[in-house]
């Protein structure tokens, strides 16, 4: 069976490179090459990278109503049609192409969390539980007729790197257990329930910004945990009368509460911020203009922070 395949960023790649062993990828669709990174250069995407590894040949449109879009994916009409981390919105004439299918492969457990940030979501909630769903892919965003599910319990220290892979294989490890009976037509989708539906959205860079005086260390910790790297949790501190942006890497929660809110203290040579209830051990920062270092090594030369 002919399968066409649509992705973009890691758990894309990820899911990608679980499944291509053993189903046969006629075509990776993914974005143009674009600007990435702070020396500005032109690179591919994950998917890419990882399609050009195996050799698959890789359909790179800038829109995808183009008639030349709808032309080339009508070649492989009679296959199957796969998207995970594609992360854009897919107009309905190339819905309609597949005679088996345009299946999605979605991060949460439908209908919750349907959207462009699921992973960050479930973490920044504190969920317990989370999974991935395969459906039928529709018009309407993460809303069409749900294949198979597969549930996963959190331990709470997850990070969005980490529970990206774990969804992205475990995506992996789904469909290719439903593969057979999918093909054979002994797998039938199920209308999700609206009732219990939830939606998530795109984070943006001032999503990131802390303020421990208002914040529970908790929550802080939840953020560090779901939205690096991406867009990066900060908080604004001032340096001979400069304000400067320092980012939290990497930080875990202290049940102590020396000093006022939002003031930096010292606890065992590290970093560590006072919230609103509890406090918070930086374990790694990131102060505007400087490299990633560990908060021991930043406090050696940054003892104003402590002032």
């Amino acid at each position: 069976m002919k399968v066409v395949f649509f992705g973009n960023n890691r758990f894309g790649a990820i899911f990608l490179r679980k499944i291509i062993e053993k189903i046969k990828i006629v075509l990776v669709v993914t974005n143009p090459d674009k600007i990435r990174g702070r020396k500005r250069m032109i690179s591919p995407s994950p998917v890419k990278i990882v399609a050009e590894e195996f050799a698959l040949e890789v359909f790179q449109p800038k829109k995808l109503k183009e008639e030349k879009v709808v032309e080339r994916l009508t070649k492989e009409k009679e296959g199957v049609f796969l998207l995970a981390g594609f992360g854009r919105i897919i107009p309905k004439e190339l819905i309609d192409i597949p005679q088996k299918g345009f299946l999605n492969i979605h991060p949460s457990l439908l209908p919750k969390y349907r959207g462009p940030s699921p992973i960050q979501a479930v973490i920044l909630a504190g969920e317990r539980k989370t999974g991935v769903s395969i459906h039928f892919l529709s018009e309407e965003v993460d809303k069409g007729d749900i294949i198979s599910q597969k549930e996963i319990i959190l331990n709470g220290k997850e990070t969005y790197l980490e529970l990206e892979e774990k969804l992205a294989n475990l995506g992996g490890d789904l469909l290719l257990s439903i593969w057979d009976d999918f093909l054979q037509g002994k797998v039938r989708g199920k209308k999700q329930d609206e009732v219990k539906a939830s939606y998530t959205k795109k984070f943006v860079f001032t999503d990131g910004e802390i303020f421990p005086h208002q914040e529970k260390a908790e929550e802080i910790e939840r953020k560090v945990r779901a939205l690096n790297p991406e867009p990066g949790v900060f908080l604004k501190v001032k340096k001979n009368n400069q304000v400067k942006i320092l980012k939290i890497l990497e930080s875990e929660i202290l049940e102590k509460k020396p000093v006022e809110e939002g003031r930096f203290f010292e606890e065992n040579g590290w970093l560590a911020l006072v919230c609103r209830d509890k406090s918070l051990l930086i374990k790694k920062l990131q102060l505007e203009g400087k490299k990633p270092i560990e908060s021991k090594e930043f406090l050696k030369g940054n003892k104003w922070l402590l002032d």
